[in-house]
């Protein structure tokens, strides 16, 4: 599980650090476009945010993870699909970054706290963060880079899609494959093993970050 946050995480620094690039480059928008494509993210990861508890209550954190994976993939594909000359259409495509980043960002914080020991929250908490806004940017700018120059922009987030969806789907099928080689009963994965279930079920429900029992 810890992989597919930092795969993820990779992905997302491209975005939010070179998407107004490539707005600007290739699809020529102006500054009030991509101004406003701010403002709409922003409007759709409020509510998640607001509702978060209720949400990690009834879909679990896998769930939201995989909701994030699955809106990234078809924001960042729908980016090489609009045409330059109708640059407006990727404020349809800017709610899908608004429920990545709330998603995954409650996902994140829910798994670390049923992961870590007590006591070790506030670290655990910072070494994620570390590893997914520090390290995850230090290794996916430069490539993005490269791979902008070398190949262009629209393979970049082709790929990038691809990347976050394998391993999404390396994580789903862990579980089936530790029951098949009889490594693991599994549940009992959580962050550092990623062996529960999509629902949520891993880690015991009242040591979550929400606390509730």
């Amino acid at each position: 599980m810890l992989l597919v946050f930092v795969v993820l995480a990779m992905g997302m620094c491209i975005i939010e650090d070179m998407v107004f690039l490539y707005f600007s480059e290739s699809l020529h928008a102006s500054n009030l476009l991509m101004g406003g494509t701010v403002v709409v993210t922003v409007i759709f990861e409020i509510p998640i945010f607001a509702y978060s508890q209720r949400c990690l209550s009834r879909l679990g954190p896998n769930t939201l993870l995989t909701m994030a994976i699955l809106c990234y993939s078809t924001r960042v594909v729908g980016y090489t699909m609009v045409p330059p000359s109708h640059g407006w259409l990727v404020l349809i495509l800017e709610p899908l970054h608004g429920i990545t980043y709330a998603c995954s960002k409650t996902a994140l914080i829910e798994f670390v706290a049923r992961a870590t020991e007590m006591g070790f929250e506030a670290t655990a908490q910072g070494v994620m963060q570390s590893l997914t806004s520090g390290v995850a940017p230090l290794v996916a700018l430069p490539l993005a880079g490269f791979i902008t120059d070398s190949v262009g922009a629209n393979y970049l987030y082709r790929g990038a899609a691809c990347m976050v969806m394998v391993a999404l789907g390396l994580q789903l099928a862990m579980p089936y494959c530790m029951r098949l080689s009889g490594c693991g009963s599994g549940g009992s994965g959580g962050i550092w093993g990623g062996a529960g279930g999509a629902g949520g079920s891993t880690g015991t429900p009242g040591n979550g970050v929400w606390g509730g029992s």
